[in-house]
């Protein structure tokens, strides 16, 4: 992957490693250098005796993705929600199916995201207009927006 040690800055770096839900892959999201040189999703299979495989697959990102963050599993799909500071958030489907560009309205530098078992639902946080957005993902992957709340940060 051509990473320098230490690692050169935020673009051209590995952003978040996860695990896929049955622990056969290993998924690092890779942040592109730029918007002609985007970045992808890593995958390397696990062997029954968990040794990981040398070579990794790369998965393209949707038409619009650039730079992926953080990862989340979306339960029960073989799919990731995966934060893209370029857009907002990408769906990525690991079976080949359809992936996907979503936006979210004003955001500037979507970076980090979490789960919800209670909720099923995601949080997503912009990193510079300081708001955390709620997001719904269907069975079919169709994600939408469920509520958003502004951060209020305090300063020194």
């Amino acid at each position: 992957m051509n990473q320098t040690t230490p690692a050169s800055g935020y673009f051209g770096t590995v952003g978040q490693l996860i695990f896929n839900e049955d622990e056969s892959q290993l998924i690092a999201s890779v942040r592109g250098l730029s918007a002609t040189e985007p970045g992808f999703i890593a995958v390397w299979d696990i062997s029954d005796d968990f040794v990981i495989s040398e070579e990794f697959v790369q998965i393209d990102l949707p038409t619009g993705g650039f730079f992926p963050s953080s990862i989340e599993i979306i339960p029960g799909s073989n799919a990731l929600l995966v934060t893209d500071i370029a857009v907002g958030f990408d769906i990525i489907d690991l079976v080949g199916g359809s992936s996907s560009v979503f936006s979210i309205d004003g955001q500037q530098a979507v970076a980090f995201s979490s789960f919800n078992s209670k909720t099923g639902n995601f949080f997503v946080t912009d990193v510079v207009s300081q708001v955390i957005t709620e997001i719904s993902i269907d069975e079919e992957l169709v994600a939408s927006i469920v509520d958003v709340c502004a951060i209020s940060v305090l300063t020194a």
